[in-house]
């Protein structure tokens, strides 16, 4: 009988993998901003999940555990990818790679559960570890580019100031037209 859980957890264990890389291919070909594409997504990850969670009806223990862990994460990490895809924002893609980061410690964690003594504080201070280093990268790149479009935005109001002054040596029609055509290259 431990040798049919242990079979049946492994090939759970691949479809889970199998399934969060097909989820994770058609959301990143999705049709980005989509509001039908991301309630079909959601829909998607609704039903993928109640699926997998049946699947670990049969499994008992901590295998049960991580099983339903798994199906949790594949869901969270399908509906942050939507939604990170349908708001197509910075921020969006950062809360979605936290939220997946979140999802994926708990797996982690439940799968140090099996474990005892030394290898299961190893493991869970890993488990940690991967959780932490997942959520700073994901701020650094928040942050970098939020910088980046400060610094865009901080950039193209300096231009658009000097070409705003060029039309001061301008007078009357002339320098309405080039006041109007500077304000409509900087959408200002």
């Amino acid at each position: 009988m431990q040798e049919f859980k242990s079979i049946a957890y492994a090939v759970l264990t691949a479809v889970t993998a199998a399934t969060a890389v097909a989820v994770t291919a058609s959301v990143a070909f999705a049709d980005e901003g989509s509001k039908s594409t991301y309630e079909a997504q959601q829909a998607h990850a609704k039903e993928r999940y109640k699926a997998e969670m049946s699947r670990c009806d049969s499994l008992s223990g901590n295998a049960a555990d991580v099983c339903e862990a798994k199906a949790k994460a594949a869901r969270t990490r399908t509906e942050a990818s939507a939604k990170a895809s349908y708001k197509g924002t910075d921020k969006a893609l950062y809360e979605a790679k936290s939220d997946t980061a979140e999802a994926d410690y708990k797996v982690a964690k439940q799968r140090c559960d099996d474990l005892q003594g030394n290898a299961k504080d190893v493991c869970l201070k890993k488990a940690k570890s991967d959780y932490v280093a997942t959520r700073q990268d994901a701020k650094a790149r928040h942050e970098m580019n939020e910088s980046e479009s400060e610094a865009t935005d901080k950039k193209r109001d300096a231009a658009y100031d000097v070409e705003r002054e060029k039309c001061d040596a301008m007078s009357g029609n002339a320098k309405d037209t080039c006041v109007a055509d500077v304000k409509s290259r900087f959408g200002k």
